[in-house]
């Protein structure tokens, strides 16, 4: 297993490794135009006026401005894995600087399901309700926090978690920050996108829609989906027929479970 002194943080290498996983999800469920790009320079609306207001280091700053988003408008609502919507800090930034999203909540609103302590160079990736998941980038150690990672990925993770990180500092930091970590399964950055490709590979995630991203384990009567995403080349990105598999499995979708079906998709 890797351990914590092994690994390194780099601005880049974080940046291609979140434009890399995205592409990938394009390729397999999601719409090309749901990816946001940075523009040359960054994204103007992430500054310290804005997200500074969390009390973030300049390098996080500097990151989420350079990284590409998920849209997060009402329009599209795509998810990144199972039920999980990755954090669009390009919205919390307009937000705050429109005033509809006091400064002084932005940290209530991205790392509210949280323990307060959390370092200043440690930043949020997902954002959602008490379920999505939480994982949180750590620009100093360069790994991503897994807080309550699911039992089975625990006990058998695609890529190896990187050891060590629940001993480091913990003399120096709040009690709910220690628990907070020792409660989380980190990963190296690049090992954690590579971690939730694997998922995706071996269909223990299965997108339902280009929109939603559904467990496989918890939901035995839907395996069914996977052996569409086979029928259709999965997990061969050279034989995959995105267009076709995403048909067939909508209208399978509408067939078993009509009130779960994404047909927003249907209209567009």
């Amino acid at each position: 297993m890797p351990e914590l002194h092994e690994t390194t943080y780099s601005r880049e290498a974080t940046i291609a490794a979140v434009r890399e996983y995205y592409r990938f999800l394009t390729r397999m469920y999601l719409k090309e135009s749901y990816i946001a790009e940075p523009p040359q320079g960054g994204w103007p609306e992430i500054s310290r006026e804005t997200i500074g207001a969390l009390g973030k280091t300049d390098e996080v700053i500097s990151l989420l401005r350079h990284l590409p988003y998920v849209e997060s408008n009402n329009e599209c609502e795509a998810q990144g894995a199972a039920m999980c919507r990755f954090a669009d800090w390009r919205d919390v930034a307009r937000q705050v600087s429109i005033g509809e999203l006091p400064a002084g909540d932005v940290g209530f609103t991205i790392e509210r399901e949280l323990p307060q302590h959390i370092y200043s160079h440690v930043v949020a990736v997902t954002d959602g309700d008490y379920y999505n998941p939480a994982f949180l980038l750590d620009t100093k150690l360069g790994i991503v926090y897994w807080y309550e990672c699911h039992s089975d990925i625990q006990e058998s993770p695609p890529r190896e978690p990187v050891m060590g990180q629940e001993y480091d500092g913990f003399d120096d930091i709040p009690g709910d920050e220690a628990d907070w970590r020792s409660g989380s399964v980190a990963w190296a950055i690049p090992d954690f996108f590579e971690l939730f490709k694997d998922l995706f590979r071996q269909l223990f995630y299965i997108p339902v829609s280009p929109r939603k991203v559904c467990y496989a384990r918890p939901l035995e009567g839907r395996l069914v989906l996977a052996d569409i995403y086979r029928a259709y080349g999965w997990p061969d990105l050279e034989r995959y027929d995105k267009k076709a598999c995403l048909k067939a499995v909508q209208d399978l979708m509408e067939e078993r479970w009509p009130g779960e079906a994404d047909r927003r998709e249907r209209d567009e």
